[in-house]
């Protein structure tokens, strides 16, 4: 699951500077990537702005990528990104729902 950062609480800044991070597999040759979004949220919109995607280099194993995932996100708590969300599956809606972690 994705997990998303920010350096101020969302919840009480209406416009937040973000960072989405999760994995994925290419199923044609069956590396890793890194990928990741950057940009701001809307709190009272409820929408993003300038969502940027950043890709990484392939890796080899899923291991290896989710040492890669573990570091970034180590990375960014270093420099202040401390609010840290991550989706999950809701029974109630059916859908996705934004926990803090």
């Amino acid at each position: 699951m994705p997990v998303t950062v920010y350096k101020s609480d969302p919840a009480t800044t209406p416009f937040a500077e973000w960072h989405e991070i999760w994995t994925g597999q290419n199923p044609a040759t069956g590396e890793w990537i890194l990928c990741q979004r950057h940009g701001w949220w809307d709190e009272t919109n409820k929408m993003t702005y300038f969502d940027v995607p950043i890709l990484s280099e392939p890796f080899k194993t899923e291991p290896e990528v989710d040492a890669a995932m573990d570091a970034q996100i180590n990375s960014l708590g270093v420099d202040g990104w401390n609010y840290k969300f991550t989706t999950v599956f809701d029974p109630v809606t059916r859908g996705g729902k934004g926990v803090r972690i």
